[in-house]
């Protein structure tokens, strides 16, 4: 009886491999071949799961932000109060445990080559989750005279840098400090 292969969960192993490889030597050396090699599968075997190099690549992007979606989701159906639920948040897509670091160490190695080829993927998603998260907090939950808009900008450019930094200087930006860092922000924009 033939092996019975779960073909996602094989893509998901395909990206998964493409993230290490382009975390080590950088996107633009993650060809294919070398993908395959990661991946422990044969060039001919990879392309069954994906034609081109673009559409693993993309695929492999893709499945970042599903990820820190699905951990997202989780933190909204726990509930709780609303500064505690956008903390928490914004805690999943700062890289403040291994396997955050090589997601967002691929995020930004796609966010550089995007900025580079000209074309916009994704580039804009951190600024849009905080937009939404924003927006939908419960009237009166932010300090009145807020632009939801401006800070919006503002908590995108503190995760982003915040997520530059922590992979550069993980021992100075840990989990606590990052948490202590967005309170301390999050208390500027909220009601007491």
């Amino acid at each position: 009886m033939p092996k019975q292969v779960d073909h996602e969960k094989r893509r998901r192993q395909i990206a998964e491999a493409t993230w290490r490889l382009i975390s080590t030597e950088g996107i633009e050396q993650a060809t294919v071949r070398k993908i395959a090699q990661e991946a422990g599968l044969s060039l001919g075997a990879l392309r069954h799961y994906f034609a081109t190099q673009d559409e693993l690549l993309r695929f492999s992007m893709e499945l970042v932000s599903e990820r820190a979606q699905q951990r997202i989701t989780t933190i909204f159906e726990q509930g709780g109060p609303p500064k505690q639920v956008l903390l928490d948040v914004l805690l999943e897509v700062l890289p403040y445990k291994e396997e955050y670091q090589l997601e967002m160490s691929v995020w930004f190695q796609f966010m550089m080559a995007a900025y580079r080829s000209k074309t916009d993927t994704g580039t804009d998603d951190i600024f849009r989750m905080c937009l939404v998260l924003l927006e939908r907090l419960p009237a009166g939950t932010l300090r009145d005279g807020i632009d939801v808009r401006l800070e919006a900008e503002r908590l995108a450019a503190l995760i982003d840098g915040l997520a530059f930094h922590a992979l550069f200087r993980p021992e100075r930006l840990t989990k606590d400090r990052l948490k202590t860092i967005l309170v301390h922000h999050l208390n500027t924009i909220f009601q007491s």
